[in-house]
């Protein structure tokens, strides 16, 4: 077994070498959304990451009305945000927003994908990569297995922060976005491969059901109030 998940994971760093996907099928597209997403998110008057942050914040923590989290909506073709049922080849995204101020946490951090952008620079669990890399780090961390202590030991209750300053524009994080989307559909593959020995598309919907269960999608937008420091040259 454990050569088997060598050789599937060394098969799948190189495909996350090679070109993004611009398209993806209906089941490749279903991984991102959940029974509990719902919310659509206009941008008419969104263009920072503070500013969506604050939007989240004011639908589930000022109003207390909201019962579903908020759906972004990824222009697959043009790879980038978009306002909801724009073009034909459209991404449903849903998005984990932050916790209301009211409510503690403690989080876990080796099951929490740590992305920050500094400009053009970028790096992933304190490790400044080459800004086309991030797509293989989704892999790292849901299908880790517990051989690298920065990421998690296993597939299941992950998620993905992709922070920048505050007033990082949208349109910077387009690039990053449609990485870990790609990223997120080739670790799908791999983890049916590794687990039922079919692809993503053979499947049963029985299998497709467990399987998103266990990779459930938790991505969220964090800012901070200095723009990051990202050392370079290590």
């Amino acid at each position: 077994m454990k050569l088997k998940l060598f050789f599937i994971l060394s098969l799948g760093l190189f495909f996350f070498t090679s070109c993004q996907k611009a398209i993806y099928n209906e089941r490749e597209k279903a991984l991102f959304m959940a029974p509990y997403y719902g919310q659509d998110v206009v941008l008419d008057s969104i263009s920072t990451i503070k500013e969506l942050t604050d939007y989240f914040d004011k639908i589930y923590c000022e109003s207390k009305t909201a019962d579903k989290w908020p759906v972004l909506y990824f222009d697959l073709k043009k790879k980038e945000l978009v306002n909801p049922s724009e073009g034909k080849n459209i991404l449903a995204m849903g998005i984990e927003p932050s916790p209301c101020g009211d409510i503690e946490l403690e989080y876990d951090f080796t099951r929490i994908l740590e992305i920050v952008k500094d400009g053009y620079n970028i790096e992933v669990e304190g490790i400044r990569i080459e800004p086309n890399e991030l797509s293989k780090y989704i892999a790292l961390q849901y299908l880790n297995y517990g051989q690298d202590a920065k990421y998690s030991p296993n597939p299941r209750h992950n998620g993905i922060w992709l922070i920048s300053d505050k007033d990082d524009r949208l349109k910077n994080l387009n690039k990053y976005i449609a990485q870990i989307i790609d990223g997120y559909v080739k670790m799908a593959d791999q983890y049916a491969e590794i687990n039922y020995e079919k692809s993503l598309n053979e499947l049963s919907n029985t299998e497709f059901a467990e399987l998103k269960k266990d990779l459930s999608f938790h991505l969220s937008f964090k800012y901070t109030e200095k723009q990051p420091e990202i050392r370079v040259g290590y």
